[in-house]
């Protein structure tokens, strides 16, 4: 039975996982999950590996998974299983999901999200033929996340409109929707349409008082504006995030806004302005050990200097923006 719901998840599963969809009930004698994967390894019938530094991940051969969903659709337990793996994946696309990606642990947090991209889409489908249009949003927006940063976005678009289509949603589903929406649409060009969805997003989440998504919209909001040339709208979007970054939970996404509004202070070549930005924003990287960003904003301090004629202070962020990546265990994945 173990190894049978075990052939519903796609692209391998954690653990964790597995002791959230797979359940026993049946038997009462049976021992632990943990125990019964680790039996399932023994004789071969699950492969444990390890595609970086701490991460374990369970799969099994193709020649077993058919064999293996081929016994639990047998088994009269194939919906309620689908429905086990859907609610469980959801969680990576809730509220509280996403404000873990803007925190400290944030890294840690992208890197499953974007093993369990496969698991997501499947995810998507399976709840919205089951009917539960608020599991199959929260799989199909986590699912978008990653898309964002791999790519392509027509697949995540596509998956997002199949999901819109399937049911009713609560507004705050709605207003993340529009957010992603707008962002997809970025990428693939539509300017005009990723404008449109920001503000829709932005209106919805004002309604709802989601602080997180309001920042997230300014922000996205500032970035399009710069693109479109309409820096004095671009300027007031970013100072209307910065405005809502009112509690340390949100430092992550607030040195974000201050990066990008240096970037734009820096066109309008107001160095003084654009320096205390990114000083600001590194203040915030060094306590989270945020290495990343905090290489990116080093890169951004070196253009400044060496603008500003200070080429020893100039070489020196370039040598501290080289040291923060290659220190960065994210700079493969991000």
């Amino acid at each position: 039975s173990a190894l049978a719901q075990c052939s519903l998840f796609r692209g391998g599963f954690e653990l964790l996982s597995a002791e959230s969809v797979i359940t026993l009930d049946s038997w009462p004698e049976a021992p632990s999950i943990m125990s019964v994967i680790q039996s399932l390894i023994d004789h071969s019938l699950l492969r444990s590996e390890r595609p970086r530094p701490g991460c374990r991940r369970l799969t099994m051969l193709r020649s077993i998974a058919a064999f293996a969903s081929e016994k639990l659709t047998q088994s009269g337990r194939f919906e309620e299983t689908r429905r086990r793996h859907a609610r469980h994946f959801a969680e990576l696309g809730s509220s509280a999901y996403q404000r873990s990606l803007y925190g400290p642990e944030g890294t840690q947090s992208r890197r499953r999200l974007h093993m369990e991209l496969d698991n997501l889409v499947l995810g998507t489908h399976n709840a919205c033929d089951l009917g539960e249009m608020d599991v199959a949003m929260g799989c199909c927006l986590a699912a978008s996340k990653v898309y964002q940063i791999l790519g392509p976005p027509k697949d995540a678009l596509d998956l997002l409109e199949k999901c819109l289509q399937a049911g009713e949603f609560s507004s705050p589903l709605l207003s993340r929707a529009a957010h992603y929406k707008a962002y997809l649409h970025w990428m693939t060009g539509d300017v005009p349409a990723a404008i449109a969805h920001t503000q829709t997003s932005l209106q919805m989440a004002i309604e709802d008082k989601n602080d997180l998504l309001q920042i997230m919209n300014f922000d996205q909001l500032g970035q399009l504006y710069r693109n479109q040339g309409e820096i004095e709208l671009a300027l007031e979007a970013y100072k209307k995030g910065e405005a809502l970054c009112t509690h340390p939970g949100l430092n992550r996404i607030l040195s974000t806004l201050l990066m990008h509004r240096s970037k734009l202070h820096q066109g309008r070549l107001e160095i003084e302005i654009s320096r205390n930005m990114i000083e600001k924003a590194l203040v915030i990287q060094q306590s989270q050990g945020d290495r990343w960003n905090e290489g990116i904003a080093r890169n951004l301090l070196g253009t400044i200097y060496r603008m500003r004629g200070e080429h020893a202070h100039s070489r020196k962020n370039f040598q501290m923006m080289t040291s923060s990546i290659l220190a960065s265990q994210a700079l493969v994945e991000e």
